[in-house]
């Protein structure tokens, strides 16, 4: 039993880090976002990340996350 909550804490270190970086790359796109309405850029979509759509209609999240998009 030891070795499962040794793997199940890793595991949840791995999601939280995983959540704190996308947390991170998501202000710092909204911040580029923000900057570009205020100067009045067109922005037709908001992303994060690559690859396939997940959810969204305005916002996509995508199965890779990194900046851009």
């Amino acid at each position: 039993m030891p070795i499962f909550n040794i793997i199940l804490s890793w595991v949840v270190l791995g999601l939280k880090v995983l959540i704190s970086l996308s947390a991170v790359v998501f202000v710092h796109e909204l911040g580029h976002f923000i900057a570009a309405r205020l100067r009045g850029v067109k922005v037709d979509k908001f992303s994060l990340g690559m690859g396939p759509k997940l959810a969204g209609i305005k916002f996509k999240e995508l199965a890779l996350p990194s900046s851009g998009g």
